[in-house]
């Protein structure tokens, strides 16, 4: 079970800040921090307001994991407009450096947006295995798989749709292994497994990207 989040005194700064603004950082920050099963309450206490302002305000809890997943979605996505602009028309550099950084997630964000939402789906099954965030979720991660697919296909890789299955089973399973066995764990070898997959599929053999 996870501990209770200890109280932060606000600075004064901060209460000078409006009652929504304040909801919105601290349960994107309890969020990340406990999980999207985080109560009301708990929001409502560490915001320093009540559960009848953020009633007024966003209307549910629910309105806010869901503004919360936006928020991991789109700056995922913006990661990926990087990548493509560091590597504008070569889908095969594009695949190896979206390799390359889920081997060192802890200095990239992006990665570690994968795997927040990968936690929340979790909580969200836990609450109710029909929960329509998980519908939100879900279409981010159909919509992952069909770039990687797309990416394979402009590298003329064989296989295309295997392959990106192979990947994208690689790349979530280091995310979700890193938090076992840290950053030193079997994780490490990401760019070396990527890159061998690729290889069997097509790929020239290249040195491993490096950060």
């Amino acid at each position: 079970m996870r501990a209770t989040p200890k109280t932060i005194q606000p600075q004064p700064s901060e209460l000078d800040k409006p009652a929504k603004e304040r909801i919105v950082e601290h349960a994107d920050r309890l969020f990340t921090l406990w999980g999207v099963r985080i109560s009301t309450d708990m929001i409502a206490h560490f915001a320093h307001t009540n559960v009848g302002t953020i009633i007024k305000h966003f209307g549910t809890r629910e309105r806010l994991v869901s503004d919360f997943l936006k928020s991991l979605m789109k700056r995922a996505e913006q990661s990926w407009k990087q990548i493509e602009q560091e590597h504008p028309n070569d889908p095969e550099a594009q695949l190896r450096t979206w390799v390359l950084h889920s081997e060192f997630a802890a200095d990239l964000s992006n990665q570690e947006e994968h795997a927040q939402l990968s936690r929340a789906a979790v909580d969200l099954i836990g609450i109710e295995a029909k929960n329509p965030l998980l519908s939100e979720i879900e279409r981010f991660w159909q919509a992952e798989r069909r770039k990687i697919v797309k990416l394979c296909e402009q590298a003329r890789f064989r296989d295309p749709s295997g392959l990106a299955d192979k990947l994208l089973l690689l790349v979530q399973g280091a995310r979700n292994e890193r938090n076992g066995y840290g950053f030193g764990g079997p994780s490490q070898k990401v760019r070396e497994a990527g890159d061998d997959l690729m290889v069997a599929h097509g790929a020239q053999r290249k040195p491993l990207l490096e950060v």
